[in-house]
């Protein structure tokens, strides 16, 4: 019998509590409770539980999403993996212009074992047969210190693909602005994200993050010179941009310090050696984002930007630069990714 949605996971010493959505694989939730063991009314799905909520959740999402079917947007929040990442101009056998974060996100997912503890699940998704992946397996974790992931795909003949890991944070309202250290060089997505919304010059270059080069149209605005800060976040306008970042050696550190904690995402550097920064700023116009959205997806990939046609080519912007934007499986070979992100409270 498949356990009820969502699986609801409490760390051992109770400070921290997740709940794993089915339909997608998503950790869709991770609450913290810094100087208390989790009130027993926290077991409970319910909006009403007293924690500092650590990831985002999308401002459209029904009080009963975990009810409905898989679909990426009806269920947007937290963290899953991109198996494939991005998204393609035409149809092919490995990537689908419909499931552009891959199929497994817009998939019910399995729970292979849930630890006696309830402080982790084993999540599988099974792809079609005639899809060059066989599956996809999760292990979510709660620790003392945070939540710790392995990531591992197997594949039924050889292929290459771009792979991607999706935590998302939260942004809006004053509790949510944010600090943003990350290393590595900057590089604007190649196209505008939101037409006539984003500021960003497409496709330039940066030195750091604190420098990212604004149009001609928004320098002097807003409090900006020639570039824009993404190291402190949210921004007072609305916008809508995608920055991958080179080399950032598998870390991102995020400090609110209105809710009182740190934030510190590690992941393995050699497998997925980039990582894209999704800011959405209110940049988003249509449903059902309606000028809502406030996120920072901090997304550890092996990709050029979320391009999956041109992750696969030899010839990239990314990869001119050293930087492989795939990963090659060989069949029934296990390649596994494994992550963390650990808290620290600063009161």
């Amino acid at each position: 019998m498949s356990p009820a949605n969502p699986v609801i996971l409490h760390s051992k010493n109770r400070h921290f509590r997740a709940w794993v959505d089915l339909n997608g694989g998503m950790l869709s939730r991770l609450c913290f409770f810094p100087h208390a063991a989790a009130d027993a009314a926290a077991s409970a799905v319910s909006t009403t539980v007293q924690g500092i909520d650590l990831l985002y959740r999308a401002p459209w999402l029904s009080d009963d999403y975990f009810s409905l079917p898989p679909n990426l947007e009806q269920h947007l929040a937290g963290e899953f993996a991109c198996v494939p990442f991005g998204w393609v101009s035409q149809d092919n056998a490995l990537l689908r212009t419909t499931t552009s974060h891959g199929l497994p996100c817009y998939g019910k997912w399995e729970v292979e074992a849930v630890s006696e503890a309830q402080d982790e699940v084993v999540l599988r998704f099974t792809f079609p047969d005639d899809y060059p992946l066989k599956h996809v397996v999760r292990a979510i974790a709660l620790g003392e210190e945070g939540v710790r992931w392995e990531l591992t795909v197997v594949a039924r003949q050889k292929c290459s693909f771009p792979l991607g890991l999706h935590p998302i944070f939260p942004l809006g309202g004053a509790e949510n602005e944010l600090h943003l250290e990350i290393a590595g060089e900057t590089l604007v997505y190649p196209q505008d994200c939101e037409p006539e919304v984003s500021r960003l010059v497409c496709g330039a270059e940066g030195v750091n993050l604190a420098h990212l080069p604004l149009k001609a149209e928004y320098q002097g605005r807003d409090g900006n010179g020639e570039y824009a800060n993404g190291t402190h976040l949210p921004w007072p306008y609305d916008t809508e941009e995608i920055v991958q970042m080179l080399k950032p050696q598998g870390r991102a550190l995020l400090t609110y310090p209105r809710k009182g904690v740190k934030l510190t995402l590690l992941w393995d550097k050699e497998k997925l050696p980039c990582c894209l920064l999704w800011i959405s700023n209110r940049g988003r116009q249509h449903v059902p984002w309606c000028g809502r959205n406030c996120a920072l997806g901090i997304e550890p990939i092996a990709s050029a930007w979320d391009m999956a046609d041109l992750s696969l080519l030899d010839d990239n912007p990314v990869r001119q630069r050293g930087i492989k934007t795939n990963v090659t499986l060989q069949p029934d070979v296990p390649f596994n990714v494994h992550y963390e992100l650990t808290v620290q409270a600063l009161r």
